[in-house]
């Protein structure tokens, strides 16, 4: 069954009128003054350095020490000859902290939350006001870089090492003009291309680099002179984040337009179709 407590977040004001802080701990009391305890964050001196030089940590980590001491025999329930528990702290005293402004110090007014299990509510507080904020990685994050790195390591297994060419140029109606990578063809003497291709990266944060990168692609193969048959040309691409899905679809549509082959990473059965059937 549930029970009342209350919670108020101890906070560390360097300068207390500019009214910037450091969350340090948590401290949790029982409606009945029967359970009281507390929980600090671990790494804060780098955050102290960065919001207030000129405030001396070996205070901070006194003030830390001497809170926690309150609570450091929780658990022990023997008797003689160990010490006993120091009082539990109470809504009183919470409330009578929380109306003091003058020091470095603060702690808020308590708030009441209900738990049943005073302990994991005290870790569940802890995780949502004090501990470092934790990001979670939908997948490894490939650039630009990263993607022309897997794609030349795979045209790698294909071709031999002296037929990948890089920034190779492609002649078009308005003159030359490059693209990331090409495969030279078989036969070929004097270096035409077979494919050229354009890493493009739809995982990254920016879409402004996306659309630098496909309206360049886009471009060159709307220009592009076709006489000779030319380079299949390729968009080398990966999954999208979820931000980019709507730019994504987009994009594939404007490649078709204008004939160029979209490949995903990391699908080497597809790009092998493209190499050896543009030989």
């Amino acid at each position: 069954m549930s029970q009342l407590f209350y919670y108020s977040i101890i906070k560390l004001v360097p300068h207390p009128i500019r009214q910037e802080a450091i969350n340090l701990g948590v401290v949790v009391v029982s409606a009945d003054a029967a359970y009281s305890d507390a929980k600090f964050v671990g790494k804060y001196k780098h955050r102290l350095r960065a919001l207030a030089p000129d405030v001396n940590p070996v205070l901070i980590a006194r003030f830390v020490e001497d809170f926690r001491a309150r609570f450091s025999l929780e658990g022990i329930t023997q008797s003689l000859p160990l010490p006993k528990k120091p009082p539990a702290l109470t809504l009183e005293t919470l409330k009578q902290w929380s109306q003091n402004e003058a020091g470095q110090i603060a702690i808020t007014p308590p708030r009441p939350v209900m738990f049943e299990r005073p302990d994991l509510g005290l870790r569940d507080l802890f995780e949502e006001f004090i501990a470092p904020a934790r990001f979670v990685s939908a997948g490894p994050l490939l650039d630009r870089a990263a993607v022309r790195h897997h794609l030349v390591a795979a045209l790698r297994q294909l071709v031999a090492p002296e037929m990948i060419i890089k920034k190779p140029s492609l002649t078009t109606r308005h003159g030359p003009n490059t693209l990331d990578l090409g495969v030279r063809r078989f036969d070929s003497t004097n270096g035409h291309l077979s494919v050229a291709m354009e890493p493009i990266s739809f995982a990254v944060p920016s879409a402004d680099d996306i659309l630098r990168h496909r309206d360049h692609l886009a471009w060159v193969a709307h220009d592009v002179l076709r006489d000779n048959g030319g380079p299949v040309i390729c968009a080398v691409v990966t999954e999208p984040a979820p931000a980019h899905r709507s730019l994504f679809e987009e994009s594939a549509a404007i490649f078709s337009d204008v004939g160029v082959r979209t490949l995903r990473l990391p699908d080497i059965e597809q790009l092998r179709t493209v190499v050896v059937g543009a030989h």
